[in-house]
């Protein structure tokens, strides 16, 4: 090969190799200016809905939910239901051990039985002091006549002794029957007195024992209605939510310890539930009975439950030294997959608007003036990014409502995780 020849290839070479260097630091540089950008702080204006609320913290609650506590003490014999199971109001859920209560009731009924016999002699007692004045009546009205008889007996007599018809030794007899029949009427008007007096006490007595007996009654009643409560019933139609007692524990009266009684059971009637929780006192102005909301369990991340608010607490009540209200929200939940107690938010709507422009809240930049911007992604220019100015409107903490300065489609570059872009 010539020398010309081989200068022309060499020539030839190191230029190809020259351009191809040029080309790869050219490729390079511009591979790496746009991995300087990471695909996820990358996002992309869209149209959609968006909503301003104010968002509630707290749990699933049944409308209706009862503490099952007996009126009756024992022991638990049997129980015939498990946690979840459907009960009917008035169902036989526990039974209680019922010997004692027995023998008390028949205690009860016999001392009953011992207090109206004592009735019946207090009421036949009465009735034979009746008697008794009656006839002692009757006989002070016989001597009263027999007195009067004497009396005029005395007066003929002592007309006749005077006119010397009749020995005086005849008037002395007629004065002394006469002065014995006065004795005797005197001293059974003192008996009808006293008669008296037995009658008032015979009655007290049957007042006194007319109350033993209805002590007695009410000493019974209650130990029947003990033995009636010996079984547990449930009030109401619903769901058993919890049982807290197993057989052979020991249960106590709710009558004698009032809320210290044994809990037995958690009822709750879950065809109907609510959603409770609390909301801050700054956020508390804008919530108002009637406004739509939307409550989310963990359970149903995806699945928001529609509902509206019922009512807001009157008393804010303070934890962790911040002020709170609580909030009641109805939920729709016709499938009835809610629980009592689950772990819930509720979305309570204050502004809702649909098809409008959306970007990231992170990709917000605010000026001092509080005028607003966003960088969008540009890869024509060296930095990748030009900030443009922008209109934001409501927002939910996470998107916000683009008003003017962008339009759908447009890329733009969202802060990184310090905050900075």
């Amino acid at each position: 090969m010539s020398k010309s020849k081989r200068f022309r290839l060499t020539f030839f070479v190191l230029g190809t190799a020259f351009v191809l260097v040029v080309g790869f630091i050219a490729l390079s540089n511009v591979f790496r200016s746009e991995a300087s950008v990471p695909e996820e702080r990358l996002a992309e204006i869209k149209r959609g809905n968006l909503a301003l609320s104010v968002v509630a913290t707290g749990s699933i609650e049944p409308v209706t939910m009862v503490e099952l506590k007996s009126k009756s003490s024992g022991l638990v014999q049997d129980i015939y239901v498990e946690e979840g199971d459907l009960v009917q109001e008035g169902q036989i859920l526990i039974e209680l051990d019922k010997e004692l209560l027995r023998a008390e009731l028949r205690e009860t009924e016999a001392n009953r039985l011992a207090v109206v016999a004592r009735q019946q002699e207090a009421e036949s007692n009465h009735i034979s002091t009746v008697s008794m004045k009656q006839k002692l009546g009757l006989d002070v009205k016989n001597l009263e006549d027999k007195v009067a008889f004497h009396q005029k007996q005395a007066n003929r007599y002592e007309n006749l002794s005077r006119e010397k018809l009749i020995p005086h030794s005849e008037l002395e007899i007629r004065e002394r029957e006469l002065q014995e029949a006065a004795f005797a009427l005197e001293a059974l008007k003192s008996e009808l007195l006293m008669q008296d007096s037995r009658i008032d006490g015979a009655e007290k007595a049957v007042a006194r024992v007319v109350a033993e007996v209805s002590q007695a009654q009410a000493v019974l009643d209650r130990a029947t209605e003990n033995l009636r409560n010996s079984t547990i019933r449930s009030p109401l139609t619903g769901t058993v939510l919890k049982r807290h007692v197993e057989v052979g524990d020991a249960v106590s009266s709710i009558l004698q310890l009032g809320s210290q009684a044994t809990l037995l059971m958690t009822l709750g009637d879950m065809a109907e539930v609510f959603f409770e929780g609390r909301v801050d006192e700054t956020d508390i102005g804008k919530i108002f009975v009637g406004q739509q909301a939307r409550v989310k369990v963990d359970a149903f991340r995806d699945r928001p439950f529609p509902g509206k608010v019922l009512r807001i607490a009157p008393l804010g009540e303070e934890e962790d030294n911040v002020i709170g209200f609580e909030v009641r929200v109805s939920i729709t939940d016709l499938e009835q997959i809610l629980r009592a107690q689950m772990s819930a938010n509720a979305e309570i709507i204050v502004e809702e608007k649909e098809d409008v422009l959306l970007i990231p809240e992170n990709a917000v930049i605010y000026g001092k003036d509080r005028n607003t911007a966003a960088e969008v992604y540009d890869p024509t220019v060296e930095s990748l990014k030009r900030r443009v100015t922008i209109e934001i409107g409501i927002s939910d903490g996470t998107t916000t409502e683009l008003v003017s300065g962008l339009s759908e489609g447009e890329t733009v570059i969202r802060a990184d995780t310090g905050g900075f872009l």
